[in-house]
């Protein structure tokens, strides 16, 4: 379950946060400025109980004992250890480590299967393109992703690395292994074979297994129990769904799923709202560590565009040589690395407050939004397999779908960069945001009608990857030139006096080029540093006096 009450900054401010009494808040307040976006105020496992005692809370003794033991027991070994929350809310005041999180290999490595499953999905579509493989790989990657999302979230809440979270995230994959190569042929029915059986099941293991461990942890987390309890309530009744599609034809199956997945998305939306807070009057509420979720997404991105690599090296599709097929997959390997550009560089704006601090509708649309984002570009890497091997051959449904998951990629990041709220100062970059965004959409709106244009009138393969890759490439070029420094920008005051003449002297052995001082605006930005290419002529050894370097000079030729 996704805590989304944890967004606001600071949540004590936040309109959307349900106001209750919260007898801490006059605590002394860590400022938690090492979070990487925005700022947030909060308090220590520790600070915490200590307040809680000195006021009375009838709560205060098994907190204060569970706060130490969870310091002093954090540097030893156990193979199993109690589950804690990392972090949730007592009223409106944060209580969470000052340490910030990062993805751990672990979680790395449980993204690998998701990824590569994907992307077997997407090549099953591809290679039998019509609309009920379409709807099929949909659906299949909703339910791949719903495993991941939950996987994702458990760690996000309850990270404590022991014996039983690695055994479950093993069981997790081995799950999804299955699912994935039954999944496939989830079209056909109990008495065509088992496949469709196999992967209800496997899928259904597998988030039992998740939702069997968050509900074990709802008795040791008071501040996550209501959640949790109602979220697993609410799989459950996804799970008749689930097994209802097994006895039912394949277009029920698919609406039966379809439901399913809806409304456990819609459920989850519901529960991670200020309105279930109010509604269920919780004093203590889930949180979610924003720094280890905003990391998570990027690793797993970066991931995803690794898989659209990777199907252009595992199939081989440029055959030996240097020709053609080697320009096109030059071309399909501009525009990945372009989405991966795009998507780090965000707005291009020097200091933002992330979606997911920016308001509780910011932050669901910002996680929804990478859904369509992740499987548009997936299938979109495994569509660009066929463009690269054939010229003018390629059916025309493949060129609409690498066309129309481009656009929906494209279109996406532009969405994520247009949620983060800039915090630059006017004129602080050469251009606002929405016209350093423009080209995105431009590129997106080429490239959908890009298909229309017919191969029998040589508008080929190579046609279609060029003017897409060269879009792309002019997009991030303009977006990393457009967000250089503005006339407002501190590097472009007039320096002092007393700067100016330390920075025009360079030393005096150095004859080659000077220092230059920046200056005031001159109506373009600086595309580079000023002293680029000045020699460093000074010298690398000390200075050493005369009886030094004779002694030195007899050392090495002696």
């Amino acid at each position: 379950m996704e805590p989304l009450t944890s967004i606001s900054t600071p949540p004590s401010t936040s309109t959307s946060q349900p106001h209750f009494h919260a007898p801490h808040l006059h605590l002394p307040h860590i400022h938690a400025s090492h979070l990487k976006f925005g700022h947030i105020d909060h308090v220590s496992f520790e600070q915490n109980a200590a307040q809680a005692h000195k006021e009375g809370d009838r709560y205060a003794i098994f907190e204060r004992k569970d706060a130490l033991a969870r310091q002093f027991r954090r540097g030893r070994r156990y193979l199993f250890r109690r589950p804690r929350p990392l972090q949730y809310f007592c009223g409106n005041t944060l209580i969470r480590d000052n340490e910030e999180r990062s993805s751990t290999r672990l979680e790395l490595f449980f993204d690998l299967v998701f990824v590569g499953l994907v992307s077997v999905l997407a090549e099953e579509c591809i290679e039998n393109l019509d609309g009920p493989h379409l709807a099929k790989y949909f659906i299949t990657f909703g339910a791949a992703w719903s495993i991941w999302s939950h996987v994702r979230e458990l760690f996000n809440s309850f990270w404590n690395d022991d014996l039983q979270q690695k055994g479950l995230v093993i069981y997790v994959m081995i799950m999804l292994v299955i699912f994935g190569n039954n999944a496939t042929k989830a079209e056909e029915g109990r008495h065509e074979s088992g496949a469709r059986v196999t992967a209800i099941g496997t899928y259904l293991l597998a988030s039992g297994g998740i939702h069997g461990t968050l509900f074990w942890y709802s008795f040791f987390a008071k501040p996550y129990r209501t959640q949790i309890r109602v979220q697993v309530l609410s799989w459950m009744i996804c799970a008749c769904l689930w097994i209802a599609a097994a006895f039912l034809e394949k277009w029920s199956a698919a609406v039966a799923v379809t439901v399913a997945l809806v409304f456990e998305y819609s459920t989850w939306a519901f529960i991670a709202s200020p309105s279930f807070q109010r509604l269920m009057k919780l004093h203590y509420s889930a949180a979610v560590g924003i720094d280890h979720e905003i990391e998570r997404f990027h690793d797993f991105f970066t991931l995803v565009m690794g898989e659209f690599i990777i199907s252009l090296i595992s199939r081989q599709p440029a055959g030996t040589g240097v020709h053609g097929s080697a320009g096109r997959i030059v071309l399909a390997l501009v525009i990945v690395s372009c989405f991966q550009l795009l998507y780090m560089g965000g707005g291009g704006s020097k200091k933002i407050t992330h979606p997911i601090r920016r308001s509780v509708p910011c932050a669901a649309l910002w996680f929804t939004l990478h859904i369509p984002i992740v499987s548009a570009l997936t299938i979109c890497g495994n569509s660009s397999v066929k463009l690269v091997m054939e010229v003018d051959r390629v059916e025309e449904v493949v060129r609409w779908i690498f066309c129309g998951g481009y656009s929906a990629g494209m279109f996406g990041l532009t969405a994520l960069a247009a949620l983060e709220k800039e915090l630059d100062a006017p004129d602080e970059l050469w251009f606002p945001k929405r016209v350093r965004l423009a080209p995105r959409l431009i590129s997106g709106v080429i490239v959908v009608f890009l298909p229309i244009a017919s191969q029998k009138d040589g508008f080929n393969s190579t046609s279609l990857l060029s003017i897409t890759a060269g879009l792309s490439l002019a997009t991030f070029l303009w977006e990393s030139v457009a967000s250089l420094d503005g006339p407002s920008s501190a590097a472009y005051k007039p320096p002092n006096s007393e700067t100016s003449e330390q920075a025009q002297s360079p030393p005096d052995h150095c004859t080659t080029g000077t220092f230059e001082v920046l200056s005031e605006w001159r109506g373009w930005p600086r595309f580079a540093e000023p002293g680029l290419y000045i020699r460093d002529c000074t010298s690398q050894r000390e200075t050493n006096t005369d009886e030094e370097r004779t002694a030195y000079d007899k050392g090495m030729t002696g």
